[in-house]
């Protein structure tokens, strides 16, 4: 992402080193305000990292941040409400994968992208392209190879009897040449 420093940034708390994400916010957008969503049970988390009350939107037990739940609920309303400029969450490998979820969360918070701390403080950005397009290759790809086997299983029993017809005759005229 490029451009002006986020003002608002929003941040999922997705991972253990939430803490860490919000040391990387406030290094690298030191005047953002911040807003984290939470689970109940990481208030010392957020305690210690130096977010007031005003600052947190928790999730209600129990609850997953998806699409549909960002969509569906009291605290997605007030994170949408609340407009951030930038969406921060935490993934634990680089690829990112096992946070499709979240990822379509973040993407209907902030539609351009959102930005990813990982467990060593690294701050990625991550275009709606990447998280987007990607399942959707990868859906095409599965289906390319089902395809190829449908096809190849259909080809082998509509040829069988025309194989198994030529096979027959063959062994008529090598009879009939003895």
């Amino acid at each position: 992402m490029t451009g002006n420093p986020p003002s608002r940034v929003l941040v999922l708390r997705t991972s253990r080193f939430v803490v860490a994400a919000i040391a990387r916010v406030r290094r690298d957008w030191p005047a953002a305000t911040l807003c984290v969503i939470h689970q109940a049970g990481s208030e010392a988390e957020l305690d210690e990292a130096g977010i007031p009350a005003s600052g947190r939107i928790q999730l209600p037990a129990g609850t997953r941040i998806t699409a549909g739940s960002v969509l569906a609920s009291s605290w997605g309303r007030r994170a949408r409400q609340w407009r951030p400029d930038a969406v921060v969450l935490q993934w634990w490998t680089p690829s990112g994968r096992g946070h499709e979820a979240v990822d379509r969360a973040a993407l209907l918070l902030q539609p351009r992208g959102f930005h990813v701390v990982l467990d060593g403080g690294e701050r990625v950005w991550v275009s709606w392209k990447g998280r987007v397009w990607r399942p959707i290759a990868v859906a095409g790809r599965r289906v390319l190879g089902i395809t190829l086997i449908a096809a190849v299983a259909v080809l082998s029993v509509a040829l069988w009897p025309a194989t198994v017809w030529y096979q027959s005759r063959e062994r008529r005229r090598l009879r009939r040449a003895v």
